[in-house]
């Protein structure tokens, strides 16, 4: 029998890296679970609200919950999921063919309004190419695979829709609670960075804690995930120019939707 969890006594997490893919969420998990305010679960990548399944599952909610068992003394208790920020909608032929699936509102049933969610952003070409090489890495794509032609439960494509996704969450999230930040800002001044992502979240950003940090470290790099995963000295070479030109054509609305969102110019060579 799946019983309901009580969760009038259980401790929620009440923060959510959502993504996006390839958009620095492993090195923002690592750095905010540094804070003395903030519980980052010890896995990454819970995974429990991106299957429609699993959020249908109390026995798979109880397992979820037990990440955070031990963090009701923090402020925060969090993880990060970049799968989270990914609408699935089946009538995208880039969208695995099921059920539209909403991660947004199953986060928002399960968490409540007081949950913050944030989202980084990167600019949708980039990203797929990314993406493409990180998946090449971990043997899911061929050499020459195009990314047209992998598999969509990978979200390549599907992924860099922002407007699809980004709406999801405005429709059930306050404002003051969906914190939309940018990737490239995070590379261009990671310092700069996490002051502005401490004053959204009203924690401290004390300068003893940010010169502690290895604000310049990346992880799950390109270079990082090949040596480790593949170790064979082959180059993906299933993405052309012609393909950043056709990402760049697809995702235009995209891009001129965050654009207005953030009122800023962003992403100016999104191609």
């Amino acid at each position: 029998m799946d019983e309901p969890v009580d969760t009038t006594s259980t401790v929620l997490p009440n923060l959510l890296i959502a993504g996006v893919q390839k958009g620095g969420t492993t090195w923002l998990h690592a750095i905010l679970g540094s804070h003395e305010d903030v519980f980052m679960s010890r896995v990454k990548e819970l995974r429990y609200f991106d299957a429609f399944a699993r959020v249908r599952s109390e026995t798979a909610w109880r397992e979820y919950l037990a990440h955070f068992a031990d963090a009701g003394s923090y402020r925060y208790r969090g993880e990060s999921t970049p799968g989270y920020c990914w609408v699935k909608d089946g009538d995208s032929p880039f969208s695995p063919a099921r059920p539209r699936h909403d991660t947004a509102t199953e986060i928002r049933a399960r968490l409540g309004h007081d949950a913050h969610v944030v989202v980084l952003l990167r600019n949708p070409v980039d990203r797929a190419q990314s993406a493409a090489h990180h998946h090449f890495a971990l043997g899911r794509l061929g050499v020459e695979t195009p990314i047209w032609g992998a598999p969509t439960r990978l979200g390549i494509v599907d992924m860099g829709f922002y407007k699809r996704h980004l709406s999801a969450f405005r429709r059930v999230f306050d404002p003051a609670r969906l914190h939309i930040m940018i990737y490239e800002d995070l590379m261009a001044n990671p310092r700069s960075f996490l002051i502005d992502l401490s004053r959204r979240l009203d924690i401290s950003c004390r300068s003893d804690w940010l010169d502690g940090l290895a604000l310049y470290e990346r992880l799950n790099s390109r270079e990082f995930v090949s040596g480790r995963y593949r170790g064979d000295g082959l180059t993906y070479r299933g993405f052309s120019g012609t393909d950043r030109n056709r990402l760049a054509h697809l995702y235009s609305d995209d891009v001129a939707y965050v654009r207005a969102l953030l009122r800023r110019n962003v992403w100016q060579e999104a191609r």
